[in-house]
């Protein structure tokens, strides 16, 4: 039976896997000629055994059983039991135990022409193509044919009507059912790595293995039912009953191996079988010395959909998702999904290497439109990498290792598509090592915290600091934060990084309350922080530890970062507030959501940010929007901090606006502890003026 599924090998008592006329292109001249040749051996074979076997007995000694069997071969072909999930088109029947039943009881000329008749009148009824129904056909008779010749050689065609059979009957048949089911494999097996353009002999042993386990009981019925068929037809309805159990069996024992190798929800291949059918790949693309492609497609703020329409819409669109890569494939070519919204496919056959582009823009093309979900269009992005055996990897875990650094390229750059590049990796494995340390580096004390000044514009009186940390790798020297916070935040070593900067900073705040400066402590919280709902308690015990009051510490948050779960930020900001700790929006006016925030949440400043800052004497737009922000703050009784000051012409400016509190390489770079001791130490009462020229501090 049909069997469309390109990484399953077809069963015994399948006809071939054809995915209809379309898949016998022109363009394929091989498997053309290899179809064409099988169609007019079979054709060959029925025409020479009828010929040979002459017409004087055509249904054999036993009409009755001639006709049965020949019944029970149309109607297996007729009814057969799917198997495959979803639309997939696979089928399994019992076929042929009846097949070599009638082998037993018959004339090979008259077995081989009811066989081939039965199954192209069959194939007809189901609106098969027809050069499928002729492959199956030819497939049945030269297996049947090969059986056939086995039997006659032997001298056992007929044995089974003798009184007392012997030992060789027994040896015959065997080798008669192997032979059946070896050439079957073989004929349809050869035909798939046609189709898909893969090497034959890895399909042709995997398919002889499958179905010796699992047809195996089918092929060995045939005899049983020929002997209980002779003895009186009247047993022969509890032996089809019999038979439909092993039927059963063997399906459910397909099925469950289709459970295993595939995903529950789409229907495609899972990433074990995906593994599975790479591996033959590489091993087959190695031996040719030939390339192959691996194209990871992930699809673009997924999370969104399952959590604002629902998981029941994330999976339909999954689903659809699924049909349309597949729509988009070429037929040697292999989609599997590898995880929850992470689809891979397997690029093989002529062309894998140089044809990857043209394949990816086809599957990019097909998932532009919205998906209609109840109709609703969803719309849904993806981005791309890929990745070509064996320059980028030599085994499929390392390329899909890879095909995933290659999306988080395309993801970060914005392009949608991307091709691995090992510098870019490089450096990507450099920061990952870098993560790897910071643990230690937290430890040991390699962690450290520089300090930056705030001061009131009006007064130039000292009126804080923002702790920023710095990273003095004993080998590396000294590392920004630029280098590995963004990664430290998507890790949970980020709650241990936090809580460590807290405590070095509210240390310092109580060193310098003994020496007699009262500075505030600015520090910055990550995402994470703000949905850790034990993190006022942390902070909390922080403060108790230290010595300091509350109202020394402000945590500084992005517009961002209250974004990705509002619900959870909002609560902790509002126990932090509790405590009496201060709340900073820091970067303002860079997120998409500045005025939404300021109205719903309570904040005790904004940062400017120093983008907006840096240029804004000889730029009208920037100091618009630096107008524009601290009239709102204003209004909303909300202090505002400039950052990025360094410029007199940017003091003058930004104090004349009424911008309450600015920071900036103007007054001094992040210093020290001991350097910003120093500094404010030598600040005469406590006030700082501006000068023609930036200090380097």
């Amino acid at each position: 039976m049909l069997d469309r599924d390109p990484d399953v090998p077809r069963r015994a008592g399948e006809t071939v896997p054809l995915a209809g006329a379309s898949t016998i292109a022109p363009a394929n001249h091989a498997l053309n000629l290899y179809v064409g040749m099988v169609v007019a051996a079979g054709a060959l074979v029925v025409l020479t055994t009828v010929w040979l076997s002459g017409w004087d007995e055509p249904t054999g000694p036993r009409p009755d059983l001639f006709w049965l069997f020949l019944v029970l071969f149309a109607f297996a072909e007729a009814r057969p039991m799917a198997w495959l999930r979803r639309d997939e088109g696979g089928e399994v029947t019992a076929s042929w135990t009846f097949a070599l039943a009638l082998l037993l009881v018959a004339p090979p000329g008259s077995a081989l022409l009811g066989v081939a008749c039965a199954c192209l009148l069959s194939d007809a009824l189901h609106r098969k193509p027809v050069v499928r129904g002729l492959f199956n056909a030819a497939n049945y008779s030269l297996s049947l044919g090969f059986g056939s010749v086995i039997l006659g050689i032997t001298g056992q065609r007929t044995a089974l009507f003798d009184d007392h059979p012997g030992i060789l009957l027994f040896v015959a048949f065997l080798l008669t059912a192997a032979a059946v089911l070896v050439l079957n494999s073989v004929l349809t097996s050869a035909v798939l790595a046609l189709v898909q353009n893969r090497p034959p002999w890895p399909m042709i042993r995997q398919g002889v293995a499958l179905n010796l386990a699992t047809d195996a009981m089918l092929l060995a019925l045939a005899p049983v039912f020929v002997v209980v068929a002779q003895r009186s037809l009247t047993f022969v309805p509890l032996l089809v009953l019999t038979t439909w159990a092993v039927y059963r069996s063997v399906e459910l024992a397909l099925d469950r191996q289709h459970e295993i190798t595939h995903d529950a929800l789409t229907g495609l291949p899972n990433q074990r079988l995906f593994l599975e059918q790479a591996a033959a790949a590489c091993r087959a693309a190695g031996e040719r010395g030939q390339e192959l492609a691996v194209v990871l497609v992930d699809l673009d703020r997924f999370t969104a959909i399952n959590d604002h329409l629902g998981h029941h819409v994330g999976d339909r669109c999954l689903q659809e998702v699924a049909d349309r890569l597949q729509a988009a494939k070429r037929t040697s070519d292999l989609v599997a999904r590898i995880g929850g919204d992470d689809f891979a496919v397997l690029v093989t056959g002529s062309g894998a290497g140089p044809g990857t582009a043209a394949l990816v823009d086809r599957l990019r093309a097909s998932l532009l439109e919205p998906c209609l979900i109840g109709g609703v269009p969803v719309a849904v992005a993806a981005s791309f990498g890929i990745v070509v055996y064996p320059e980028h990897g030599d085994d499929p875990e390392a390329l899909l290792r890879n095909a995933d650094h290659a999306v988080y390229a395309a993801k970060s750059e914005l392009t949608n598509i991307a091709t691995y590049e090992a510098a870019k990796d490089e450096r990507r494995n450099n920061r990952w090592d870098l993560l790897a340390e910071l643990g230690s580096a937290i430890e040991t004390g390699q962690l450290t915290l520089y300090y930056q000044p705030k001061l009131d514009l009006a007064t130039g009186r000292l009126a804080g600091c923002e702790g920023l940390v710095r990273w003095i790798h004993p080998r590396l020297g000294l590392i920004p934060p630029a280098r590995f916070m963004p990664f430290a935040e998507n890790t949970e070593l980020i709650h241990r990084f936090t809580e460590h900067v807290l405590r070095v900073a509210l240390t310092q705040s109580a060193r310098w309350e003994r020496l007699g400066i009262r500075l505030d402590m600015a520090v910055n919280a990550s995402t994470r922080n703000l949905h850790d709902l034990h993190f006022p308690t942390t902070v909390a015990g922080l403060l108790a530890e230290a010595g300091v009051s509350p109202g020394t510490l402000e945590i500084e948050i992005t517009e961002n970062t209250v974004t990705a779960d509002p619900v959870r930020s909002t609560t902790v900001l509002g126990e932090l507030r509790a405590l009496g700790v201060r709340i900073a929006v820091d970067d303002f006016g860079t997120g998409y959501s500045s005025l939404a925030h300021l109205r719903d949440l309570t904040v005790d400043s904004v940062k400017i940010d120093k983008s907006f800052i840096t240029d804004m004497s000889h730029n009208p737009p920037d100091r618009a929007i630096a107008q524009a922000i601290i009239d709102l703050a204003r209004n909303l009784g909300v202090v505002t901090v400039a950052e990025g000051i360094e410029t007199v012409d940017a003091w003058d400016e930004l104090k004349a606006l009424g911008c309450g509190y600015g920071q900036g390489y103007l007054i001094a770079r992040p210093l020290p502890a001991a350097e910003m001791t120093a500094w404010v130490q030598a600040l005469p009462c406590g006030v700082w003026k501006p000068d023609a020229q930036a200090d380097d501090g």
